[in-house]
């Protein structure tokens, strides 16, 4: 596999370069944060990371393989069941990547007022789908119906009726 040094520079490069050419000026850039991978990591051979820009937050599944980018498999969504449970992630690329898949964490970034904030969510999300959900709690034991007789009939004695019969 190639190392994730390469890999988490690879796209960050290409989201800069995004960032400084089709985004520029665009009003829903957070001019206080910048391009960023958190907690780049191999994954079921692939790599999982955050990807920060100034205009979104997504989970990112990348290929140390590279992928030919393809128009056609853009907005394909496709299920990935990490350790949290399933999550569905959309096929995306660029021509100097290729493909990935990401799942939106934030959209736009208006939020986060420094690049340290919204580092600290990208951690959180990571963790959080690293965790596995908690089992549901069992549901309580069904009581026991009790007629009306027997409520009245204490310590299973008979009742005066009963007695007489």
């Amino acid at each position: 596999m190639s190392d994730d040094i390469t890999i988490g520079a690879q796209i960050a490069g290409v989201f800069r370069s995004i960032a400084e050419t089709r985004m520029d000026g665009v009003p829903i850039l957070n001019p206080e944060l910048s391009v960023e991978v958190v907690g780049l990591q191999e994954w079921k051979e692939q790599w999982f990371c955050v990807l920060i820009t100034p205009w979104f937050m997504n989970l990112m599944l990348l290929s140390d393989q590279p992928v030919p980018y393809t128009e056609a498999a853009n907005g394909e969504k496709c299920s990935v069941e990490p350790p949290c449970g399933p999550v569905t992630f959309l096929r995306g690329g660029t021509e100097d990547f290729g493909m990935f898949q990401a799942h939106s964490i934030a959209s736009p970034m208006d939020v986060y007022k420094t690049q340290n904030q919204v580092r600290a969510a990208a951690r959180r999300a990571l963790a959080s789908m690293r965790t596995p959900p908690r089992p549901e709690p069992a549901p309580p034991p069904a009581q026991p119906v009790v007629s009306r007789r027997s409520l009245f009939n204490f310590a299973g004695r008979p009742l005066s009726s009963e007695s007489s019969s």
